[in-house]
């Protein structure tokens, strides 16, 4: 007697599911068992139990031997495709330059999504992140940009995070002033080194000043209030 075997499609299946049951998936107009084999693709049967190893296509093959009542089937075949398991990916919310500095490579970590017993380690990334464009002081967003996971994953969230350009730093050094006893101080002036990014000058705001004193002698200068403003930043007044 002949005997046939009908193997529908399978489907919504994803990197993580573990193991699938075929039992009752193909069926026979015979009363002969049905064996399960798979022909190709990232899993492995056992009896009616598929174990799903990865992401990809998976070809499956369902035959029936026969016996002495029964011819054997016509083996048939189908394709299971196993989807990415997905990932929630957040950008480093730690990341700074100083002003006039490369940008670094942006960082990122994996929140959610690990299919155990896999870590970061196994999955495999392309592309990278970007911010929004711009390089004065402040602070700036970083995006998804290119970055995708590849493989056994794909990213279906991402937080952005915050990249901050810092200001870059001023050294101040005051000018040596004098003045005839009974005369008004000048205005205590002064150089500063530390320009980047081919800047030619630097803005500030607030002043100098200078030890108390109206007497005959010499008075130590110091900071009063002096700032610079925008990129930079003094870090020392000598």
């Amino acid at each position: 007697r002949r005997s046939s075997d009908l193997f529908p499609t399978l489907s919504g299946v994803i990197y993580g599911v573990g193991t699938v049951s075929l039992s009752g998936d193909a069926t026979t107009t015979s009363p002969l068992t049905v064996a399960y084999s798979v022909l190709s693709g990232p899993g492995s049967v056992s009896g009616t139990t598929l174990t799903v190893s990865g992401a990809g296509t998976i070809v499956l093959q369902a035959s029936q031997n026969g016996n002495a009542n029964w011819n054997a089937a016509t083996p048939v075949t189908q394709t299971l495709v196993v989807s990415p398991a997905h990932l929630t990916v957040a950008a480093s919310l730690t990341q700074s330059k100083t002003y006039g500095q490369s940008d670094p490579v942006f960082t990122y970590a994996i929140t959610a999504g690990l299919v155990t017993p896999d870590t970061a380690s196994n999955v495999t990334f392309t592309g990278a992140e970007t911010r929004v464009s711009g390089e004065n002081v402040g602070p700036y967003q970083v995006n998804e940009g290119t970055l995708a996971a590849t493989g056994n994953y794909t990213i279906i969230s991402f937080t952005a995070g915050t990249f901050t350009i810092n200001p870059a730093p001023l050294t101040v050094t005051a000018s040596n002033e004098t003045k005839v006893f009974g005369t008004t101080d000048p205005t205590l002036a002064y150089t500063y080194a530390g320009l980047v990014n081919g800047d030619a000058s630097a803005t500030f705001t607030g002043a100098l000043t200078r030890v108390a004193g109206e007497n005959v002698g010499n008075y130590a200068i110091t900071n009063n209030n002096l700032a610079a403003t925008g990129n930079y930043t003094i870090t020392a007044v000598v």
